[in-house]
């Protein structure tokens, strides 16, 4: 995304500097050559087909918060970007507001530009469209009561990122459209889809937020090759539906780290075949239902997973009441995955599924020990070990003072401060990286500091 940010600031520079290429529009217009337009007036109920039409490439339009505003009449266009002649580069388009259009923004046939800082709502059809564009990066945009709120057909090598859609029709929709960026937007409440995604591969959608969208969270159909990486898809009916047929597959999507909760069903997968789906975190009514052969897991490997364990495997399997499988399943050796496999059908099968360790660390104290020092300052070291890994290692002295201890050559070391003489105590509390606490016994030991009579000095021999 960056090298589209430069690109801008290079052209409002080059504009900036030259006064005939600022130009201030107060009305529907075509803008047949390059340059920085303003628009200086809001457009209220316009009844043309195309209000702005941009037919040059390097051209930079600032709406400057004015409204371009169309009478949701079938078949216009609130700002139109295209030349059936020739592709069109390097246009940038920001802070307008754009409504009740039947599409609010379209790119047609235009590579490298910027969309961003808009309001686009209201409109019937599609908020943005981008048709056969590719290299547009479309940020910081907010979008209500559209048809779609982006569209993209035909189009790559996009990035849309930074995003809100609240309450259109379906938030974003791709179709025909590959090697694209959906990430870190928010879409609530929209009625149909969160993201779809059609005959679509490649593409990369990952932290994006998805709540209460209709129907589904993401829906992707006849689509290969697509990574859903780190989402929190919550409260649809599907939260993933993939999907294909006999003629069109939907392959090779990785589906990793999500976390897909209070959805009916979490993913619903109908003809998808050899899809990976591993590290998610599912805890819907139904969280699973499948109609064909997919891979659940990776290979146990070192690595925090979505629950904090230590080990990437399968995927972590709630239910609502508390009954899931990861919730009650076995794991003596207590390294976060479960000991036995999670069978959901006889081609779908979760071998590493993933449990949360509630052991908390093993703890010995090997000094102190119940014993007289002559030493004010007494060493403090300690074994602790857990198979999750320990997260922190505290000696609390007297009830008061606590210390915390290093690792050091595989045990845990530290010193107390100095203490007086007479009976002291200490106890060790150890946290493994599930948060779990184990308390050691409380060890007594006693400071007896030799010293001569009436002197500070030691006794010495004659």
């Amino acid at each position: 995304m960056k090298r589209y940010l430069i690109l801008s600031l290079v052209l409002v520079l080059a504009f900036a500097g030259n006064a005939s290429a600022l130009t201030n529009i107060s009305s529907c217009t075509t803008i047949n050559s390059p340059g920085y337009y303003v628009l200086t007036a809001d457009i209220i109920n316009n009844g043309s087909s195309i209000c702005i039409n941009i037919t040059s490439s390097n051209v930079i339009i600032d709406g400057d918060g004015h409204r371009v505003d169309g009478t949701d009449s079938t078949n216009t266009y609130g700002i139109y970007v295209y030349d059936p002649t020739t592709t069109i580069t390097n246009i940038t388009l920001k802070n307008f507001i754009v409504s009740d259009w039947y599409y609010g923004v379209y790119f047609k046939n235009v590579q490298n530009g910027n969309i961003f800082n808009n309001t686009i709502s209201s409109n019937g059809w599609r908020g943005i469209a981008l048709s056969s564009s590719s290299n547009i990066t479309i940020a910081n945009n907010t979008f209500s009561q559209n048809g779609a709120g982006i569209s993209l057909s035909s189009s790559s090598n996009n990035i849309i990122v930074k995003n809100t859609f609240n309450s259109n029709e379906n938030g974003i929709s791709l179709s025909s459209s590959s090697s694209n960026t959906i990430g870190n937007n928010t879409l609530t409440s929209n009625t149909g889809t969160g993201i779809g995604l059609w005959l679509s591969g490649s593409n990369r959608i990952v932290n994006n937020t998805l709540l209460s969208n209709g129907n589904y969270g993401f829906l992707i159909q006849y689509s290969n090759n697509n990574v859903v990486a780190d989402n929190v898809i919550k409260a649809h009916q599907y939260g993933i539906y993939l999907g294909a047929s006999t003629t069109y597959s939907s392959r090779n999507n990785v589906i990793v780290n999500n976390t897909i909760v209070s959805n009916n069903y979490g993913i619903y997968l109908y003809l998808a075949q050899s899809n990976t789906i591993y590290n998610n975190y599912f805890k819907n009514s139904r969280n699973a239902y499948i109609y064909g052969s997919n891979q659940w897991n990776t290979t146990k490997t070192p690595g925090k997973n979505i629950v904090g364990g230590p080990y990437l495997g399968g995927n972590y399997w709630a239910k609502p009441d508390g009954t899931g499988f990861s919730e009650t399943c076995n794991d003596t050796d207590h390294d976060g995955i479960c000991d036995s496999s999670l069978v959901l059908d006889a081609n779908n099968i979760d071998y590493l599924p993933l449990t949360i360790d509630i052991k908390p660390p093993s703890v010995v104290i090997l000094s102190p020990q119940n014993a007289t020092y002559l030493i004010s300052t007494i060493t403090i070291n300690v074994s602790a070990t857990d198979p999750s890994g320990v997260d922190t290692v505290i000696a609390e002295v007297d009830g008061t003072t606590n210390v915390t201890l290093s690792l050091s050559g595989g045990y845990y070391v530290g010193t107390t401060p100095a203490l007086t003489d007479g009976q002291h105590y200490l106890r060790i509390y150890a946290n493994d990286t599930f948060g779990n606490v184990n308390a050691s016994e409380v060890v007594y030991f006693n400071i007896s500091i030799p010293r001569l009579a009436n002197s500070p000095w030691p006794r010495f021999m004659h």
